[in-house]
């Protein structure tokens, strides 16, 4: 889904990105910690979201907007490679 769309230009749309995909994140940690057997860790989920938290936080204090897109997706790359 955000993998294949370009990655956005302005800060306003790096913002909605990370505040979907935290949103994404917790609900998918909410909906795994309620299962017996977990496709998905819910602690990574979280702590994943936590660092895009951290990004949306500090996309004030970057240069590029893309910067902080394209460390976020690598933040999401990384969450589906463990």
């Amino acid at each position: 889904m955000w993998l294949e769309l370009p990655l956005p230009e302005t800060r306003q749309e790096v913002t909605v990105l990370l505040e979907e995909m935290i949103a994404w994140l917790r609900n998918l940690a909410i909906a795994a910690a309620g299962r017996q057997a977990q496709a998905v860790d819910p602690d990574r989920c979280l702590e994943t979201a936590l660092e895009l938290v951290s990004l949306r936080e500090s996309l004030d204090q970057f240069v590029s907007p893309r910067l902080v897109a394209s460390l976020a997706r690598e933040k999401w790359l990384s969450l589906s490679h463990v």
